[in-house]
């Protein structure tokens, strides 16, 4: 795992369950030996640990390894079903809510239109006791991905389209109804987390994850870790200045958004080939200005787009227009993303993280 952890015996004991859990969630089933390989554990310490995590029905025996005559061991993988996670992800005034296992498999799910006159902290609330009255096993942690800017304090800003939650401290208020940890982040953030996790690990390190929907929105991997930025700002793209020059509109969105969002409005809406072609254009050419800006400041490997005005046609255009201002070395792979699934995988992993505390200490970008 390339790093060996150094501290206090009480944490330390800790720390190796946690890398040892969150190493076969990822990359089980696992031999103790294989496990003590990835690890630099010594094999009576991950004996002991594997142990404890069976004994707690987090991993779960699957049988031997091979079949022949030589040496055998014991396979260990995930217990799926040792603890359900609550998941809400919020985009385009739809909340998608579901019941997931610990290996990311859908139970449960139902969706709720939140663009009504009905208070959505209620809704919201109301969801997850839903979901919590049709878990299969207990649940774990709740996982919520919003429109918006949320600070470590999980203080949303910068959500438009939920006005009621600005200054609002969601996790707060799910931490006074509910028992188990909660957790709140921007939905784009989340869903590249969930994306890079299953599709680009350990492929990559350095990614950009561009969401086209109403607006555009973006998660930022750097070094294999989410980037918020000081003040959680990151990845906001809709506040980006490209030829304008005015701040912020009155209705607190950035004027790149609501420019994107007109744009790609028209373009679905047009009928007549030649406008709808020259609306094209125009949508081409913001977002390889975007994506322009992203490489001279980031240089990702890899750019990322997810929406449904997105084909392999619009992704070669696209890349013909970025290699007009960048050499072509440093263009990085561009590539959809029409997963399902993204987002709720990115759910999960931010809730085992967040609720394995303890692996914070470790600073091995590997685990």
């Amino acid at each position: 795992m390339g790093k060996q952890v150094v501290g206090q015996p009480r944490y330390l004991k800790e720390v190796n369950q946690n890398i040892i859990d969150r190493l076969i969630i990822d990359k089980g089933p696992l031999t103790k030996p294989q496990i003590a390989a990835l690890t630099g554990l010594s094999l009576p310490t991950v004996n002991k640990i594997v142990d404890l995590l069976e004994a707690e029905n987090k991993v779960r025996s699957i049988g031997m390894t091979g079949s022949g005559v030589g040496r055998r061991a014991q396979l260990y993988q995930t217990n799926e079903d040792s603890g359900n996670v609550l998941t809400v992800y919020i985009s385009q005034g739809t909340m998608t809510c579901c019941v997931v296992n610990m290996v990311g498999v859908v139970i449960y799910r139902f969706s709720i239109n939140i663009s009504g006159d009905k208070d959505p902290l209620e809704t919201l609330l109301s969801a997850l006791e839903r979901m919590n009255q049709n878990c299969v096993a207990p649940a774990v942690a709740i996982g919520i991905g919003i429109p918006g800017v949320v600070d470590e304090k999980g203080v949303v800003s910068c959500i438009p389209s939920i006005p009621q939650w600005e200054g609002l401290c969601l996790k707060g208020e799910l931490d006074k109804r509910f028992t188990i940890p909660s957790y709140v982040e921007n939905n784009a953030k989340l869903t590249a987390i969930g994306f890079y996790n299953t599709q680009l690990k350990p492929k990559y390190r350095d990614v950009v994850y561009l969401h086209i929907g109403q607006g555009i929105s973006s998660g930022i991997i750097l070094d294999t870790k989410l980037y918020k930025g000081f003040s959680c700002f990151a990845g906001e793209l809709g506040y980006m200045v490209l030829d304008d020059h005015r701040g912020r509109n009155e209705k607190g969105v950035g004027y790149l958004e609501q420019s994107l969002s007109q744009l790609i409005q028209d373009y679905r809406s047009e009928q007549h080939p030649v406008t709808a072609a020259h609306i094209r254009e125009n949508l081409l050419d913001c977002l390889a200005k975007v994506i322009v800006n992203y490489i001279c400041v980031l240089n990702p490997e890899a750019v990322v787009l997810r929406g449904s005005i997105l084909t392999g046609d619009f992704l070669e255009e696209l890349r013909n227009k970025i290699l007009c201002f960048v050499p072509e070395r440093c263009m990085p792979r561009l590539m959809i993303d029409a997963s399902e699934f993204s987002s709720i995988k990115g759910i999960v992993a931010a809730c085992r993280q967040f609720i394995s505390p303890s692996l914070g200490l470790v600073e091995d970008g590997t685990i």
